[in-house]
């Protein structure tokens, strides 16, 4: 019937035929257009996950030596220490290589003679003089004898540290004494010295001023009247002295 109604000029349809028309037209309409095609919902993108914080790796601490009581420090060290004879006077010497003994440049200037004298009372020539300097107070000697070399401190001079001091003074042979770092800066005769309690007389010139890892720390010079403190020159300035000579 729609197709008849179809082919009526519109003008002469009926009221229910155009009703019946109208409604016809409104159904193909409606099939002729396609849906709307639903939208996806887009897929929701993950929450980066947080990067954990690396672990930090602990620090290794340091094995730590055990302490020597001072006793067990002068067994361990007297063995390289000397006595410098040097025919109009004396003082303090230790080895700082198999046959090289360090002192002060004061204990040897103006000798007659010059030997060394060992705590085991082994006697032994120094062969000659390697060099000095005068500022500093520093003499190196090769001698006629072999022994262990003090270790040379390395991690710098801190005020409050134990030392102890071994050397030949007023004549007393081989005498052990301790004290403390008083003073890390200080000027004697225009070179860089510090200063210790540590007792240091008249023939403990050119004698080790040791810590208590059996480290040399300074070689003695002298002594200050006024405080009864000791005068040492620290040992990077005897190994800068070394460095230079041995090149």
């Amino acid at each position: 019937m729609a197709e008849e109604i179809e082919e009526k000029d519109e003008n002469k349809l009926s009221k229910a035929e155009k009703k019946a028309l109208k409604k016809q037209q409104k159904e193909e309409k409606k099939k002729a257009t396609p849906k709307p095609t639903a939208t996806p919902k887009p897929t929701p993108t993950p929450e980066p996950t947080a990067t954990p914080e690396p672990t930090a790796t602990p620090i290794p601490k340091p094995t730590e030596m055990p302490k020597l009581s001072a006793s067990e420090i002068y067994e361990t060290c007297v063995d390289s220490i000397v006595w410098v004879q040097s025919g109009i006077g004396r003082g303090s010497g230790f080895f700082i290589e198999e046959d090289v003994v360090l002192t002060n440049h004061h204990v040897i200037e103006g000798a007659t003679q010059l030997y060394i004298i060992m705590e085991n009372g082994d006697t032994a020539d120094v062969l000659e003089v390697l060099g000095y300097a005068p500022e500093l107070d520093i003499a190196v000697l090769r001698v006629d004898y072999k022994a262990e070399p003090l270790p040379f401190n390395t991690h710098g001079i801190t005020v409050g540290e134990k030392t102890y001091a071994i050397g030949n003074p007023l004549g007393i042979s081989f005498s052990f004494s301790d004290g403390i770092v008083t003073n890390r800066e200080l000027i004697h005769d225009e070179a860089k010295a510090f200063l210790t309690n540590t007792p240091i007389s008249s023939g403990n010139s050119g004698g080790p001023l040791l810590n208590s890892d059996l480290n040399l720390i300074g070689l003695q010079i002298t002594n200050v009247y006024s405080t009864n403190e000791g005068i040492a020159i620290p040992t990077s300035k005897i190994w800068e002295f070394w460095e230079l000579y041995t090149q």
